[in-house]
């Protein structure tokens, strides 16, 4: 009987394991840019891209391409980062502004949860950093803290809509005049929201309880 009753408690134990391996972070991602980026997230070990803005200055549907921002949503395994790169053509002015729901915690752009590192690999608006480029640079970057913030609502681009108020443009250089100083610029952020485990993961938790819970009935009718 001792036996059985370690056997199920071992099931048990490799069911929590499996929940514990296998957790994932929903995430929602709403970001612009001025003028472009991509989103990425993983870590040094590798990463997957989300997507990335329009290719060109105008915007689709808004009248610039930073006017109105995109929204992505993937999931985060344990451990990973979100990486956003951005770039601009070098005119008047660049940054980028995002606010992110991660497992039902908000998390927005500023100086305090993010860094940088400037890669000095120049792109054109149609270019994106490839997955290879991201993976070569996080092998070498010495992160640094946000150079510049501004406000959402600030010039030259006002408010985006469906941003949060709170949350901030940010650049590793200055912001204006536009320079393309650094570019790209790659930004990194780590969080630890609560994990929502996956179905299958669940099912093997249940299945682990009333198995232990039947084992405990036919003991007490012995």
């Amino acid at each position: 009987m001792k036996s059985k009753l370690v056997t199920l408690l071992l099931a048990l134990v490799f069911s929590l394991g499996l929940i514990a391996s296998a957790q994932a972070v929903p995430v929602t991602a709403t970001i612009t840019a001025d003028n472009f980026y991509a989103l990425y997230h993983g870590n040094e070990s590798g990463v997957t891209f989300v997507g990335r803005n329009e290719t060109g200055p105008t915007g689709d549907p808004g009248t610039y391409n930073w006017s109105l921002p995109e929204t992505w949503a993937f999931n985060l395994s344990a451990g990973d980062y979100i990486y956003v790169a951005g770039w601009s053509d070098g005119s008047v002015a660049q940054a980028w502004i995002g606010e992110f729901i991660v497992g039902g915690q908000s998390l927005l752009t500023n100086a305090s949860d993010w860094e940088v590192y400037l890669t000095y690999e120049s792109l054109t608006g149609a270019q994106t950093p490839t997955v290879e480029s991201v993976l070569l640079n996080l092998n070498d970057a010495t992160w640094d803290s946000i150079h510049e913030t501004r406000n959402n609502g600030a010039a030259p681009w006002g408010t985006i809509a469906d941003i949060s108020t709170e949350a901030q443009w940010i650049w590793g250089s200055a912001m204006s005049p536009g320079s393309s100083y650094g570019e790209y610029q790659l930004f990194r952020t780590k969080v630890s929201p609560s994990p929502v485990p996956e179905p299958g993961t669940l099912l093997l938790l249940g299945c682990g309880l009333a198995g232990l819970a039947l084992y405990r009935r036919k003991m007490n009718k012995a």
